[in-house]
């Protein structure tokens, strides 16, 4: 059994690979859990796009971990804890051109600039320029 950081650290896993699995964040996340599971796993749990459920996951990080001994259980938990920073934050889930703030965000512009935290639709700076005269 796994002690309770571990088994976060494993759960915490199997979340963010069920999130990206399947979806356009798994090639560039999905080539680092493949070298992960080569390393320290022996390659015995290959990471699959398709196991989308976190359980799964989950699972085979935890059998990952445990078949390791103590001292390379904690070197493979930090480098996945490494992987999963790395991935979270270059995959994060949503659209592009997003802004996510974990405390106060100021969003201001000056000079006859945009600023906004979201837009949804066009953005135009400026005043339209007339439609032409009517020619007849």
């Amino acid at each position: 059994m796994l002690p309770r950081a571990l088994a976060q650290l494993a759960a915490d896993a199997g979340t963010a690979m069920a999130d990206a699995a399947g979806t356009g964040r798994w090639e560039p996340f999905g080539r680092r859990v493949a070298a992960w599971f080569a390393r320290w796993a022996g390659g015995d749990a290959p990471p699959d796009a398709g196991a989308t459920r976190a359980e799964a996951w989950t699972a085979r990080v935890a059998a990952a971990l445990e078949g390791l001994a103590e001292d390379e259980r904690e070197r493979a938990a930090a480098e996945l804890a490494a992987l999963l920073a790395a991935g979270t934050a270059e995959s994060a889930p949503g659209p592009r051109h997003t802004v996510a703030a974990a405390g106060d965000m100021r969003v201001s512009a000056r000079g006859g600039g945009v600023a906004a935290g979201v837009v949804q639709g066009d953005v135009t700076l400026g005043h339209p320029r007339m439609p032409a005269p009517p020619q007849g």
